[in-house]
C-alpha cells in the first residue's frame, strides 16, 4: 500500500515538472520559423498562400526582406492595390506583431480583367509580393504575426483569412534560396519608380524620354502623354492615388493612341460624390508594356476651359429616359404588374386618396434610395473597402436580406 502511494506521488511530481516546463515554453518566444509553408483555407481551397523570409537584411536601415506568395488555381483572380470597379485588394493586419514597426508591400505590375462591363485590375496564377519588414530593435526577437485577407473572384467573390506567423532573430538569419528566388522574381515584376524631373533633365536610363499629364475639370478627363525611345507594343496604363480625398474615385480603361513613338492616353474619371478635383493631388501612373513596367508620381497640369452650364431641362429628360429604361429590366418589370393591379383595384376610391397613395409610394422609393446612398457614403468615408458583390459574403448582410425577402 505504501509503495503504491509513493508511486502515485512520484508520477504526480513528474507530471507537475512537465506541466511547468510546457507552461514556460508556451509563454516564451515561439520557435524560430522562417516560413509559414503553404497555407490553404479548407473553406476555399483554390487559393493558397505562403510567406517566408529571404535571409537578407540591412542593419543600417533595420530592415528584413520577405516574400508573400499567392497561388490561384484555374480562373480565379485576385486584385491589385487599386482593384478597379470591383473587388478588394489583399491586406495584412500585422498589429499583433512584436518588434516590427511597419511592413512595406510592393505590388507587381497588374493586368486588366473586364467582366460584363466591370473593369477589374489584378492577377491570376502565381504572384510574388516583395515585403520589407522594418525592425524596431535588431538585437531582440522578432515576431511577425497577423491575419492576411485575400479576395478572390471568378463569377463569385470570396474573402479568405490566413493566420500568419514568422518568428526569427534578425542577427542570425540564414539565406533562403527558395525565398530569395521568389523575392527577386517579385522585384523584377514591380514597376520601376521614375522621377518625372529626372526625365525632363534626361538623367535616367529608362527608355521613356518624355512624360506629361493634364487634367480637364470640365470633361473630367485625364490625359497622359509618354514618349518612348523604343516602339510601343500593347501598352496599358493604370491610374491610382494614395490621397484620402480621392477615395472612391474611379478611373476608366484608357483610350490609347500611338503616333510614332508617342503614346497619348485619355482616362475618364468619375466619383459617386460628384465632380473630381485633381488640383494639388498626386497621382500614380503605372505604364506596362511588353518589356516595360514603370511608375510615375505626377501632378496633372490644369486645362483651362470655358465654363458652361447644363440646363435643368436636359438633366430631367436624361433622368426620365434612364428611369423608363430601368422599368423594363427583369428585376423591375414584374413589379409594374403589381402596381397596375393596385391601380385597377382603386375603383370607387376618392381621387384625393389615390393621389396621396401614389405620392406616398414615390416618396418611399426616393427615401429608400437616399438612405442607401447615405449608408454607402458613410462606409466609404470611414475607410471601408467596398466592392460589387462582396457584401454577399457577409452573413449579417445575407441575414438582413433574408428578413426583408420574408417580409415581402
Amino acid at each position: 500500500m505504501k509503495k503504491s502511494k509513493r508511486l502515485q506521488q512520484s508520477v504526480f511530481a513528474c507530471l507537475l515538472v512537465v506541466f511547468t516546463l510546457l507552461s514556460r515554453f508556451a509563454t516564451a518566444t515561439p520557435f524560430l520559423q522562417a516560413s509559414t509553408g503553404w497555407l490553404i483555407n479548407p473553406v476555399h481551397p483554390p487559393v493558397s498562400v505562403q510567406m517566408q523570409l529571404t535571409g537578407q537584411s540591412d542593419s543600417n536601415l533595420k530592415t528584413v526582406n520577405a516574400v508573400l506568395q499567392l497561388s490561384l488555381q484555374d480562373d480565379w483572380k485576385s486584385y491589385w492595390r487599386s482593384p478597379g470597379d470591383g473587388g478588394v485588394a489583399p491586406s495584412f493586419n500585422f498589429s499583433a506583431s512584436k518588434n516590427i514597426s511597419n511592413v512595406d508591400w510592393s505590388w507587381p505590375a497588374p493586368k486588366r480583367y473586364p467582366v460584363l462591363g466591370v473593369e477589374t485590375i489584378g492577377y491570376k496564377g502565381e504572384i510574388n509580393f516583395p515585403l520589407t519588414l522594418h525592425i524596431e530593435d535588431l538585437n531582440k526577437p522578432v515576431e511577425l504575426r497577423g491575419v492576411l485577407t485575400v479576395s478572390s473572384c471568378t463569377n463569385i467573390c470570396v474573402l479568405t483569412d490566413y493566420d500568419i506567423l514568422l518568428a526569427f532573430d534578425a542577427t542570425q538569419l540564414v539565406t533562403n534560396q527558395e525565398g530569395s528566388f521568389a523575392y527577386n522574381q517579385g522585384i523584377g515584376a514591380v514597376p520601376m519608380l521614375i522621377d518625372q524631373q529626372l526625365i525632363n533633365n534626361k538623367q535616367t536610363s529608362s527608355t521613356i524620354s518624355v512624360f506629361r499629364s493634364s487634367w480637364d475639370s470640365k470633361e473630367q478627363l485625364l490625359t497622359v502623354q509618354i514618349d518612348n525611345k523604343t516602339a510601343w507594343h500593347s501598352p496599358d496604363i493604370f491610374i491610382d492615388s494614395a490621397t484620402e480625398d480621392l477615395t472612391g474615385v474611379s478611373f476608366s480603361a484608357p483610350k490609347i493612341t500611338i503616333s510614332d513613338n508617342q503614346l497619348t492616353a485619355q482616362i475618364s474619371v468619375s466619383s459617386w460624390t460628384g465632380d473630381v478635383d485633381f488640383s494639388n493631388s498626386d497621382l500614380s501612373v503605372t505604364v506596362v508594356d511588353k518589356e516595360l513596367a514603370v511608375e510615375f508620381i505626377t501632378k496633372p497640369s490644369a486645362v483651362i476651359v470655358q465654363s458652361s452650364t447644363t440646363s435643368f431641362l436636359s438633366m430631367f429628360i436624361f433622368a426620365l429616359i434612364g428611369g423608363l429604361i430601368l422599368n423594363i429590366m427583369p428585376c423591375v418589370l414584374p413589379v409594374l404588374g403589381m402596381k397596375l393591379s393596385s391601380v385597377l383595384s382603386a375603383h370607387g376610391i376618392q381621387k384625393a386618396q389615390i393621389r396621396k397613395q401614389f405620392l406616398a409610394s414615390s416618396l418611399g422609393i426616393l427615401t429608400s434610395f437616399w438612405l442607401l446612398a447615405a449608408f454607402l457614403l458613410i462606409l466609404k468615408f470611414s475607410g471601408q473597402a467596398l466592392g460589387w458583390g462582396i457584401q454577399f459574403q457577409s452573413p449579417y448582410f445575407i441575414s438582413v436580406m433574408v428578413i426583408i425577402t420574408a417580409l415581402f
